[in-house]
């Protein structure tokens, strides 16, 4: 029964650590998409004025206006990259929340085959202390019919020395 309550406990614990990871993943994925989004409008509006100035002011203005841009967009270009990199992340941690499934699922079938196995050799021990006490009870009566016999060859030891003649 202590084994059984272990195994739930265990279950329990176990799905709630693969909620948990899975909750965590979807987190991360939502945080860097939106952040993601949130930055590249942000930068895109910044791209957009750096463009209307080098439009507006083509002369003194065009280089400074230019290395902005420049700027602008190789952080776009950062932005990018840390959102395949928390994409990766969150690819990973499915990955690892899979396995701990397979995993789980492996020491689950483990666990039935072991409780099955455990109710065979207590039906055994059951059927083996019924012979014991079976035994037990033959033995009392093998001793009793024992104590008999001896009781009835007295009898006929005193019954023989009682007819036999004395010399």
């Amino acid at each position: 029964m202590a084994d059984r309550i272990a195994a739930a406990e265990h279950s329990a614990a176990h799905q709630g650590y693969q909620i948990m990871v899975k909750f965590i993943g979807w987190i991360l994925a939502v945080f860097v998409i939106a952040m993601y989004l949130s930055m590249s409008a942000a930068t895109k509006k910044k791209i957009a004025a750096e463009q209307t100035l080098v439009d507006n002011d083509m002369d003194g203005k065009k280089k400074r206006s230019k290395k902005k841009l420049d700027k602008h967009r190789a952080e776009v270009q950062e932005i990018q990259l840390l959102l395949a990199g928390e994409i990766s992340t969150t690819a990973e941690l499915q990955a690892a929340s899979d396995q701990l499934k397979a995993d789980f699922a492996a020491a689950r079938a483990s666990n039935e085959e072991l409780t099955e196995r455990r109710d065979e050799l207590e039906i055994q021990k059951e059927q083996l202390k019924s012979d014991q006490i079976d035994g037990k009870q033959n033995l009392a009566q093998v001793s009793s019919s024992i104590a008999h016999a001896e009781k009835n060859v007295g009898k006929l030891r005193q019954a023989i020395k009682s007819v036999t003649p004395k010399e």
